[in-house]
């Protein structure tokens, strides 16, 4: 399996003559060292077991990258629907605008618990009415 991201260099001469001679295992050409080195960064080991415990770092970083991407769904989805409830909210206001308070009041009591006191009510009504 050939290097993805990194260029492999050999950590003891640092010559760039060097071969694949297994997975993820490298031989250089110039002194005879045998080394691993990382598919994705190209850092360098004397022994597998070091490899595959770096490898780890590596997957931690995808695994939140992946998290994050599905965070941002989810965000962009509650807006979404935010953006709904506040056009619903405003033709509500739209729709009342000319009756009294009494009916006003009678529209905070038809609205849900969580909006009842929500400040943008009244910003949404005051510009509904001017």
């Amino acid at each position: 399996m050939a290097l993805r991201n990194a260029v492999v260099t050999c950590p003891k001469c640092s010559s760039g003559s060097v071969r694949e001679v297994g997975e993820n295992r490298y031989l250089c050409l110039s002194c005879g060292y045998t080394f691993y080195a990382c598919p994705v960064c190209g850092k360098t080991f004397e022994q597998p077991f070091q490899l595959a415990g770096h490898m780890r770092s590596h997957r931690r970083r995808q695994d939140l990258s992946e998290l994050m991407l599905q965070l941002l769904a989810e965000i962009e989805a509650i807006r979404e629907e935010l953006r709904a409830q506040r056009a619903l909210l405003e033709r509500l206001l739209a729709e009342y605008q000319g009756r009294n308070s009494t009916q006003q009041v009678q529209l905070s009591e038809w609205l849900p618990e969580f909006l009842r006191g929500n400040p943008w009510l009244s910003i949404l009504h005051s510009r509904a009415e001017g």
